[in-house]
C-alpha cells in the first residue's frame, strides 16, 4: 500500500501538481518517459515514514531539476490547501454568491451542489411552446437559440445589450462558455422564460473577482476584465434544459430524415420549389407515424391526411426538440437537393420556411450529374475548359448545357450545403486562363454566363432564384405568370350600394413613375375648426367573388390564390414583379380624372384648435365609395404648391395647405403623446436605381418633403383606425406590430434619449442610426391587435396599399362582408394559418430587398476601382471589433455594409459609430455581398 501511495505521489508531483513560474505548465518532451525510481522488491510489503517518503521525493527531483526549470518543490498538504484556495475563488463563492442572491429561501447552499445533477422538476424545461409566443416578445434572457457560431446544440441568451459602443447579446453554450454577438447570430430562438424564483434575479453573467488566480472567466471588451457564468447558475438554469432539448433532437434526427423523405415526396412540384411554412413541417414531423406511413396499403392515404391536417395556427404547439430535429434534418437533406433555402424571419429570429425542390430538377438531376462526372467527369471538365478559354460560348451551352445550369444555380444562390458540386465548380474554373488564379465566388460564375448571352444582353442572377420566386424561377412560376397574362376581371362590375363622393377632390400625390396608384386624400370643411378627412383607397377585392358570398370559404379564384403565394409585389432595383396582373391593377387604379372608381373610403372627423387635434372616433366611417375628380398632382407639383404658391387653384391650394398642417399636428400628437419615432431623412439615404436600359447604376436620397409627410401621417391615420375597428368589434384581420428590444444600462438610456430627442425635434442624423440600428427590431405580421410602437399606435391593421399587399387584401375582404352583413370570409383559425405564409413572403423580400441593393452598390464600386484603382473610402464601424476586424458600412453608400482588417499593432481601436477614413478596398464579390477593407 505504501510503495503504490508512494509511485501514486510521484506521478502527481511530476504532473499535476508541478508549479511552474509565471502561471505556465511545460507539457512534457516528445520521447520524455515518466522515471520512477525502483524500489526492492522486499521493501514493497514495508510501511514507509513520511519522512521517507519525503527523503525519496527529495533524491528523485534533484535528479530531473535541470528537466523542470523553474519548479517549485511543495507538500501535499500546501498543494491540497492550494487548490482548494483557487477552487474557491474561481468557482465556490462566485456560486455560492449567485445563488444565496436568487435562490436563498430555497435551501442552503452547499459544496456538493457543484456537482450535482439538477433534478428534472428543478429545469422548468420548455419542450413545448406555442408558435405565438415567438410574437410575444423579442430575444430576451432566457430564450433558447440555436447559433450560426454553434450550430450543433441549443445555447441560451443570459444577457442583453447595455451599451450603444457594444450592442451584443451573451450567449451560453451547454458547458457554460460564453459566445457574444448581435441577434444576426440566432438561427433559431424558442421562447423560454427563467425560474420564477429569478424574476427579479441578479444578472446570470457576473464579473469576475480579482482572487489572484490565473482567471478562468471570459474577455468581453478588456483584457483585464472576466465575465463568468456561475457553475450553479449553468448547473440550475441554463445548460441543464439546453442539454436535455439537444440531446432528444440528436436522438430524434435519423427518424426525422426518413419522415422527411417520405413528406418531399408528397410535398414536391415537379413545376418548382415550393415554400412550406416552417411550423407545419414540424407539426407533420410531429404527427406522422413512421410505421403507418412505410405501410404498403395505408401508408399514403395516411400522409396525406397528415399534410392536410397539419396546418400551423399560431396557437399550436411545437415539440422543441422536434423543432431543432427538423432544422438538422433540412440542412442535411438541402446537400441533396431535396430542400433549399430556409427562411428566418428576422424580427422573430426563427425558421418561418422551407423551400421543396422538385425531385426529378433538383435531386435527380445533381444526383445523375454526379454519377456521369464520376465516369468521365475530367474528360468533360477539360473539353468545356477548352471550349471557355477559345471564347466558343455558344457551342459550350450546346454541349454542356448540364454544367450551365449548375453554374446558374450556384450564381443565384440556389445550391446549398453540396460540397461535392462547388468542387465541381472549382475543378472547372482552375482549368479556365481568366479565372484559375481567382478565388471561386458566384461573381465568378456570373462573369462567364454573361459571355453566353446574346451580345448586348443583361441577366441578374438573382432572378433565377428560388426563393424569390420571380417568373424566370421555375416553370411554375411561369404558368403562374402566364396564368395573370391570360386573365381579366368580370366585366360588368356593380355600383350599386356604394357612396358616391360626386366632386368632392381627391388627391392621388405619388411620383410620375408610380406602378400604381392605390391611395387618395380629400377633406371637407365643416366649419368652426371641424373637418372630415377621407382616405379613399383602392378596391381590388371587389374584383373577386370572395368579397361577395355568404360563405366562409377562404380564396378560391386563381387569381387570387397566385396573389396569395405572392403575396406582396417585388420591388428591386432592376425589376418590378407585381402581385396583381396588369389588368386588374389598371381597373383599380385611381388618378383617372372622370372615371368612378371604386374605393373602400375610410372617413372621421377632427377638431384642429390651438396646434391641438382631436379626433372624434364615433365619427368613424367605413363606406364602399365612388370617386372620380382627381386634380393632377404629385410630390414634386405639391411640394412646389405649398413652398411657392403660384399660378395655382385656390380650391387646390386651400386643400394643400390644410391637409398638410393637420398631418403636422398628426405626426406631432403621435410623437408627443404616443412615443412614436421618427427618422426623418437620415434612414433613407443612398438607395439604388438601375435603369432598365442600360443597366447604369446611380443613388438617390429619398427625402422628407412636405408632400411625402402629408401622404405617410394620412396613411398611418388610416391604418391606425382601421386597428382600431377591428380589435373593437373583434373581427379577424391582419396586425401590424413593432416590440421594442429589451435593452439595459447605458443602451436603454440611448434608446430613451433619442425618443426625448424625438420629441424635442431632433431627428436622428445618419451616424446616430447607424450607430442604433443594432438596438432596433423589426415590425412583423400578427393576427392579434398589438401595439406598433415605433409608429405610436396601439392596433396597426394595413389597409392603405390593395395593390401590392395581400394582408391588405384580406383586410378588405373582411371589411366587404362586415359591410354587407355577411358571414366573414375569414375565421380567426384560417388566418392564423394564413399568417405563416404572410412572414415567409416578407421576410424572403426584405432579405431580397436588401441583397440587391447591395449587390447593384459593390457592383458600381467594383467598376469604380477598375477605373480608379487608387480609390479609397471612409467606412462607419457597426460592431465591436474582435480579432483585429470590425463590421462597417460605407460612409456614402449605406448598402455596402462589410469588414475593416485593423492593423495588429493598431492601439486606437476605434468603436461603433466612429469614422475610419482612407480605407482601401482588399476583397469584393457583389453577389456573395463581400466586402473587405484595409487601412
Amino acid at each position: 500500500m505504501a510503495v503504490n501511495y508512494f509511485r501514486r505521489s510521484l506521478h502527481v508531483s511530476r504532473t499535476v501538481l508541478r508549479s511552474v513560474r509565471n502561471g505556465g505548465r511545460r507539457p512534457r518532451l516528445p520521447n520524455e518517459e515518466l522515471v520512477i525510481p525502483a524500489v526492492p522488491v522486499e521493501q514493497e510489503s514495508a510501511e514507509l515514514s513520511p519522512e521517507d517518503i519525503e527523503r525519496i521525493n527529495l533524491q528523485f527531483l534533484s535528479r530531473t531539476k535541470d528537466l523542470e526549470p523553474g519548479m517549485e518543490v511543495k507538500q501535499l498538504p500546501q498543494i491540497g490547501r492550494e487548490f482548494r484556495d483557487r477552487f474557491d475563488a474561481r468557482y465556490y463563492e462566485p456560486s455560492k454568491i449567485w445563488f444565496e442572491k436568487n435562490w436563498l429561501n430555497r435551501t442552503k447552499f452547499s459544496r456538493k451542489m457543484l456537482n450535482a445533477v439538477p433534478r428534472k422538476e428543478d429545469t422548468k424545461e420548455v419542450f413545448q411552446y406555442k408558435a405565438s409566443a415567438l410574437m410575444a416578445k423579442p430575444l430576451d434572457v432566457g430564450d433558447l437559440v440555436l447559433l450560426k457560431s454553434h450550430p450543433s446544440e441549443l445555447s441560451m441568451c443570459i444577457d442583453v445589450p447595455s451599451s450603444t459602443k457594444d450592442p451584443r447579446y451573451c450567449f451560453t453554450t451547454v458547458d457554460g462558455s460564453l459566445k457574444f454577438g448581435s441577434r444576426s447570430l440566432v438561427l433559431m430562438r424558442i421562447p423560454h422564460s427563467l425560474p420564477q424564483e429569478l424574476s427579479k434575479m441578479a444578472a446570470l453573467l457576473v464579473r469576475e473577482a480579482k482572487h489572484g488566480f490565473e482567471p478562468i472567466g471570459t474577455i468581453k471588451n478588456q483584457a483585464n476584465e472576466t465575465l463568468v457564468l456561475p457553475v450553479i447558475a449553468r448547473q440550475l438554469v441554463t445548460s441543464c434544459v439546453t442539454q436535455r432539448i439537444s440531446k432528444s433532437a440528436w436522438d430524434q434526427l435519423p427518424v426525422t430524415i426518413k419522415k422527411l423523405e417520405l413528406l418531399h415526396r408528397r410535398l414536391q412540384d415537379s413545376t418548382g420549389p415550393v415554400p412550406v411554412p416552417f411550423f407545419d413541417l414540424v407539426m407533420m414531423i410531429q404527427s406522422l407515424d413512421i410505421t403507418k406511413a412505410i405501410s404498403n396499403r395505408d401508408g399514403e392515404p395516411y400522409i396525406r391526411d397528415v399534410i392536410e391536417n397539419s396546418r400551423t395556427g399560431s396557437t399550436s404547439t411545437i415539440d422543441s426538440s422536434c423543432a431543432l430535429a427538423t432544422y438538422w434534418a433540412i440542412e442535411a437533406q438541402q446537400k441533396n437537393h431535396l430542400f433549399g433555402d430556409i427562411q428566418i424571419s428576422g424580427a422573430l429570429l426563427s425558421p418561418v420556411s422551407v423551400l421543396i425542390l422538385p425531385f426529378a430538377s433538383q435531386h435527380l438531376f445533381y444526383s445523375e450529374l454526379k454519377e456521369q462526372l464520376k465516369s468521365n467527369g475530367q474528360e468533360a471538365i477539360q473539353e468545356f475548359s477548352k471550349l471557355a478559354n477559345k471564347g466558343k460560348y455558344t457551342e459550350l451551352t450546346t454541349r454542356f448545357p448540364h454544367i450551365i445550369q449548375v453554374l446558374k444555380g450556384y450564381a443565384a444562390g440556389n445550391l446549398h450545403n453540396d460540397e461535392g458540386i462547388v468542387s465541381l465548380i472549382a475543378a472547372i474554373f482552375r482549368k479556365i486562363d481568366e479565372f484559375k488564379d481567382n478565388d471561386i465566388t458566384r461573381d465568378a460564375c456570373e462573369k462567364l454566363l454573361s459571355r453566353t448571352l446574346p451580345q448586348g444582353t443583361v441577366e441578374n442572377p438573382i432572378y433565377a432564384n428560388f426563393t424569390l420566386g420571380l417568373p424566370d424561377s421555375s416553370a411554375r412560376s411561369r404558368t403562374q405568370q402566364q396564368v395573370y397574362d391570360l386573365s381579366k376581371p368580370a366585366s360588368a362590375q356593380s355600383t350599386e350600394n356604394r357612396h358616391d363622393f360626386k366632386h368632392l377632390r381627391v388627391y392621388c400625390i405619388d411620383s410620375e413613375e408610380a406602378h400604381e396608384i392605390d391611395d387618395g386624400i380629400s377633406i371637407e370643411d365643416c366649419g368652426n375648426g371641424k373637418y372630415t378627412l377621407h382616405i379613399h383607397i383602392a378596391d381590388p377585392a371587389s374584383l373577386f367573388p370572395e368579397s361577395e358570398s355568404s360563405e366562409q370559404s377562404g380564396i378560391n379564384d386563381e387569381v387570387l390564390k397566385v396573389a396569395a403565394e405572392r403575396c406582396f409585389t417585388t420591388y428591386l432595383p432592376d425589376v418590378v414583379s407585381p402581385m396583381l396582373p396588369q389588368t386588374f391593377t389598371t381597373v383599380c387604379d385611381l388618378g383617372h380624372q372622370g372615371k368612378k372608381t371604386k374605393t373602400i373610403t375610410f372617413s372621421v372627423d377632427v377638431l384642429v384648435k390651438d396646434g391641438a387635434i382631436k379626433i372624434f372616433f364615433d365619427s368613424y366611417k367605413i363606406r364602399l365609395g365612388l370617386v372620380s375628380n382627381f386634380p393632377k398632382v404629385t410630390y414634386e407639383t405639391v411640394d412646389r404648391y405649398l413652398s411657392e404658391p403660384k399660378n395655382v387653384n385656390e380650391e387646390i391650394l386651400y386643400d394643400l395647405k390644410l391637409m398638410h398642417k393637420i398631418a403636422e399636428i398628426l405626426r406631432e400628437a403621435r410623437i408627443q403623446k404616443d412615443g412614436a419615432i421618427v427618422f426623418g431623412s437620415g434612414f433613407n439615404q443612398g438607395l439604388v436605381a438601375v435603369s432598365p436600359v442600360d443597366q447604369e447604376i446611380s443613388f438617390f436620397d429619398q427625402k422628407e418633403s412636405k408632400s411625402t409627410l402629408l401622404v405617410s401621417e394620412f396613411m398611418i391615420l388610416a391604418n391606425s383606425l382601421a386597428g382600431r375597428f377591428f380589435a373593437e368589434k373583434e373581427i379577424p384581420g391582419i396586425f401590424r406590430t413593432y416590440q421594442p428590444l429589451t435593452l439595459r444600462g447605458q443602451a436603454d438610456q440611448e434608446y430613451e434619449r433619442m425618443k426625448k430627442s424625438v420629441k424635442k425635434g431632433i431627428l436622428p442624423t445618419t451616424k446616430d442610426i447607424n450607430m442604433l440600428s443594432s438596438l432596433l427590431n423589426s415590425s412583423f405580421y400578427c393576427e392579434y391587435p398589438t401595439a406598433h410602437a415605433m409608429i405610436g399606435a396601439s392596433q396597426y391593421l394595413t389597409v392603405t396599399s390593395p395593390l401590392r399587399r395581400f394582408p391588405d387584401i384580406i383586410n378588405h375582404l373582411q371589411i366587404h362582408r362586415v359591410l354587407r352583413n355577411l358571414p366573414l370570409c375569414f375565421t380567426e383559425d384560417a388566418l392564423s394559418k394564413m399568417l405563416w405564409h404572410i412572414q415567409l413572403r416578407d421576410a424572403a423580400l426584405k432579405k431580397a430587398s436588401a441583397h440587391q441593393a447591395s449587390y447593384w452598390t459593390l457592383k458600381y464600386i467594383k467598376n469604380l476601382i477598375r477605373d480608379t484603382p487608387h480609390q479609397r473610402f471612409d467606412v462607419t464601424i457597426t460592431s465591436v471589433p474582435q480579432l483585429n476586424v470590425a463590421r462597417c458600412v460605407l460612409a456614402n453608400f449605406p448598402s455596402a455594409r462589410g469588414v475593416l482588417k485593423l492593423k495588429p499593432s493598431a492601439t486606437n481601436i476605434p468603436t461603433v459609430g466612429d469614422t475610419v477614413k482612407g480605407c482601401k478596398v482588399s476583397k469584393i464579390d457583389c453577389l456573395d455581398s463581400l466586402l473587405e477593407l484595409e487601412l
